[in-house]
């Protein structure tokens, strides 16, 4: 069972070692799933997005239902204080019901970004997995040619049994590993088609492996951030409660001050009603005001820490850049030690499977960098 498993698995590693990653798609006429096709697919299959839209329109008519209503200025009340606390009490509703509309509106962009997030993540994750698997193969192609020198040492008592147990022990768990990254891969290929809601299958459909480097040097934080104020829901959230606070406050004092005079003279209730209006819209706005300057504060902090692991990923994309290109080098320099006997073909096989992981290890950051970049810019992206 064992030996059919790594059968198996190298089956799959062949297809999947030609360049990218071999999967088939029915949705798909020219044989590439790219990034952005596989999020327009899960996006096309996403039932909340898709009825979002009736939230938006229902949004829409009750702003227009509140907005075409003429008792919106009608004084309710028994006295002064009362009717104009139910006339401002209409307006903050009838702002609260614009405000609704642009709620709603970015709870569907929301959705989609989700969306995308979770196909990018299946996307890559299938590219992260089937490099692992490339790794494990590497290995346990190194651990077979020592297997095979320790059998023939030991044929020829240079080593001892202890030495050659050791290394059919090494070959074993390198196989082991070989077969855990074949199972990885072929999860993170179905969790791809749930995400895509498509039946993937290694067989005719290439995944598109094309890696671009984010350029982190045109990112304007201040820019961000505002783009965050404005489109992720929960800053515009906490803005508007601060400006709605703010009208509310302001139609208060207005209202306030036009009736000083008549209720220096009016009665003490009446008085006292207005003064406990102005209260409690003062403290509605010191409250909404603190909320919203701590949300800014947290957004200020948020940007820069991710900002910082972007500079992070880069310096180590440009690190690992330098190390490949020494890497050729040597492996360059070993393949002429080779055909001049210098070296064996197991320290030439050696150095190329080291450029190998190097390159591997850089589409891992490249990945990291990517998606780290779009958690940073995704509120700009609308």
């Amino acid at each position: 069972m064992k030996k059919l498993c790594f059968v198996s698995s190298l089956i799959i590693c062949v297809l999947l070692l030609s360049g990218s990653i071999a999967i088939s798609a029915d949705a798909l006429d020219d044989g590439l799933l790219t990034l952005e096709e596989a999020k327009a697919l899960a996006l096309k299959n996403d039932i909340n997005y898709r009825y979002q839209d009736k939230y938006i329109q229902d949004a829409k008519d009750n702003y227009k239902k509140l907005s075409e209503d003429t008792s919106i200025n009608s004084r309710r009340g028994s006295n002064i204080a009362q009717k104009e606390s139910a006339r401002i009490s209409s307006k903050i509703q009838l702002e609260n019901a614009y405000s609704n509309i642009r709620k709603a509106v970015l709870t569907k962009a929301d959705l989609k970004r989700s969306s995308d997030n979770d196909t990018v993540n299946s996307f890559y994750g299938v590219i992260e997995a089937e490099n692992s698997l490339a790794n494990a193969l590497t290995d346990l192609e190194l651990k077979r040619q020592e297997l095979k020198k320790a059998e023939f040492k030991y044929k020829l008592n240079i080593i001892s049994k202890n030495s050659l147990t050791q290394a059919e022990e090494s070959y074993r768990n390198s196989e082991a590993a070989y077969n855990k990254a074949a199972m990885e891969l072929e999860s993170c290929i179905l969790k791809l088609g749930k995400s895509i809601c498509q039946e993937l299958d290694i067989s005719r459909v290439k995944l598109d492996t094309t890696l671009s480097i984010p350029d982190i040097k045109s990112i304007d934080l201040e820019k961000i951030k505002e783009d965050n104020l404005e489109n992720n829901l929960s800053y515009f959230s906490a803005r508007e409660q601060y400006k709605l606070a703010e009208y509310e406050l302001a139609l208060t004092e207005e209202k306030y001050e036009d009736y000083y005079d008549e209720l220096k003279k009016g009665s003490s209730n009446v008085r006292e009603e207005f003064e406990n209006m102005l209260f409690n819209a003062q403290k509605k706005f010191e409250d909404a005001e603190y909320s919203y300057n701590e949300k800014l504060k947290d957004l200020e902090e948020s940007l820069k820490e991710q900002y910082k692991i972007l500079e992070d990923l880069y310096e180590s994309y440009m690190e690992q850049k330098e190390d490949i290109n020494d890497m050729k080098l040597t492996v360059k320099e070993n393949k002429i030690k080779y055909t001049m006997g210098i070296i064996t073909k197991a320290a030439l096989d050696s150095s190329i499977a080291n450029l190998e992981k190097l390159e591997r290890q850089m589409v891992s950051t490249i990945i990291k960098l990517n998606k780290q970049y779009m958690s940073l810019v995704q509120y700009s992206q609308l």
